[in-house]
């Protein structure tokens, strides 16, 4: 049952993230904006570059502040 649960969420998210690109791509100077339930993607790349950043820490950190850019 479970695994059927979590097909399920990851639908309803991809049809979320795929009506949000449709806005995105009709207005390509629409600007993100960031509130404060993005702080973890702000919080993480820091924790994760004081931490020393692991087997993949660089390509981790460039990739969540990618994450972030998109937001600000």
């Amino acid at each position: 049952m479970l695994p059927t649960a979590w097909k399920e969420a990851f639908h309803e998210d991809l049809a979320i993230i795929e009506a949000q690109q449709k806005v995105f791509d009709a207005d390509p100077n629409y600007q993100l904006l960031a509130i404060g339930a993005d702080a973890a993607l702000t919080y993480f790349p820091w924790l994760l570059a004081r931490q020393g950043g692991g087997e993949h820490g660089a390509s981790s950190v460039a990739a969540v502040r990618s994450l972030v850019a998109l937001r600000q």
